[in-house]
């Protein structure tokens, strides 16, 4: 996962306590369904999937 498209450094581990993640569907999009996971100091970090299954999938870790 990277944090934007000009991040050249991936983001290979998250502690996720206290972290918050949303899923959202975008219409007409390259990756039409994202997680975002926020963390407590504020910081997001937006993961896409090409179907609901797969970001169902990876949420449910």
């Amino acid at each position: 996962c990277f944090r934007c498209a000009s991040d050249p450094q991936p983001v290979l581990e998250r502690d996720l306590r206290g972290c918050r993640v949303t899923y959202k569907a975008k219409h007409g999009k390259k990756m039409p369904h994202v997680l975002k996971v926020a963390g407590p100091a504020g910081d997001l970090l937006v993961i896409g999937f090409q179907s609901r299954q797969q970001a169902e999938d990876w949420r449910k870790v």
